[in-house]
């Protein structure tokens, strides 16, 4: 089972992106970045199984 540690959000509208979870900050990171360059707007945020994760 692979751990849901972060997630990327949309800064518009504060939601998290649906199914889009990674067991490291590196992976989520990258991903971030390939979709900051075509044009949206997200941040990687703790995931539902991060210890810091608030719903």
């Amino acid at each position: 089972m692979k751990l849901r540690l972060f997630a990327l959000r949309d800064t518009s509208s504060n939601k998290l992106l649906p199914n889009v979870y990674f067991p490291d900050k590196v992976a989520a990171k990258r991903e971030r970045d390939t979709r900051n360059q075509a044009g949206g707007n997200y941040v990687v945020t703790p995931g539902p199984d991060h210890r810091r994760y608030s719903a």
